[in-house]
């Protein structure tokens, strides 16, 4: 069986539409609670940041292209850690485990109440 073909970030090109198809769960209302947070980890993390433009007008397709490009191989860490934030343990499990094994560690429990 042929190993998954890689992007240019460096992500398993099957792991873009997992990103994805997790991303299409989320009602629109948690999906602009993913666009905000992703910034708010990214911001954490020290990782480069989408500008707000970009990352406020983007669809469920875009976001993963702008993190793909933004983020490379740590996408999926950045999505999984935003889906903690977000108190979506539900939607964490469809997504691989990253590859270093740690996850995020964040105390933006009371940024949540902003949105309830």
């Amino acid at each position: 069986m042929p190993a998954p073909s890689l992007t240019p970030g460096g992500l398993s090109s099957a792991q873009l539409p997992m990103i994805l198809e997790t991303l299409k769960s989320l009602s629109n209302r948690g999906f602009k609670k993913f666009r905000y947070f992703v910034q708010e980890t990214t911001f954490q993390k020290s990782l480069q940041k989408i500008p707000h433009r970009q990352r406020h007008h983007a669809g469920r397709a875009e976001i993963v292209d702008l993190m793909m490009k933004a983020f490379g191989q740590q996408s999926v860490e950045v999505a999984r850690d935003v889906f903690m934030i977000m108190n979506r343990t539900d939607l964490v499990q469809n997504l691989p485990e990253t590859s270093s094994g740690q996850k995020g560690d964040f105390t933006v429990k009371s940024r949540n109440t902003l949105w309830m």
